[in-house]
Order: C-alpha cells, then sequence, then structure tokens
C-alpha cells in the first residue's frame, strides 16, 4: 500500500510525502538529471537527498526506517535543509 500526503505551508510551498511498506521492495522514481546527489545519516539511516540544481525542479529526500519497516520519500521545492529537518522530526504515532 502506497500513500501521498501533500501538505502545503503558509507560502503556499507544496510538501510531498510518499511512504510504502519496505517489504514491497520499494522504488521511487526520481529525476537525477536535475539533481545533486548527497548521501548522509538520517536518524542514524542512510538517506539520499537529491537537491534540485535548477529553479522549475524539485529536491527529493529518500530513507528507509528499517525498524519500521518503512521507505519514505518527501519532494518538495522548500530548501533542503527544511526538508531534512521535516524527516529528522517525524515520528511513529500509534
Amino acid at each position: 500500500i502506497i500513500t501521498d500526503v501533500t501538505y502545503i505551508n503558509n507560502q503556499d510551498e507544496k510538501i510531498y510525502l510518499t511512504y510504502m511498506p519496505a517489504t514491497l521492495k520499494a522504488v521511487f522514481g526520481v529525476d537525477n538529471e536535475h539533481q545533486n546527489y548527497k548521501e548522509f545519516l538520517l536518524n542514524g539511516k542512510t538517506a539520499y537527498l537529491l537537491e534540485a540544481n535548477t529553479v522549475r525542479e524539485r529536491s527529493n529526500l529518500v530513507w528507509l526506517d528499517e525498524d519500521n519497516t518503512v521507505a519514505f520519500k518527501l519532494m518538495s521545492s522548500i530548501d533542503c535543509d527544511e526538508l531534512v529537518r521535516i524527516a529528522q522530526n517525524m515520528e511513529k504515532v500509534s
């Protein structure tokens, strides 16, 4: 089951969250032609940031929460530091 959520902030910027069980062999499609790739640790897990290098493109942040076996992708034109902050503060709520 793939879930998509769209959030619009106070500046009318859209932030897209997609998540799915990692057991589905999670694959997220991203355009890496117009993005710069960076790998780093996000809350102790490997994350992949594809930062847009043109104004018209969106950046993507992809990571796997192995503890909860969920794959996540955040996509937006907001600042990449803010995308990372959002991801760092996400938590599972039962």
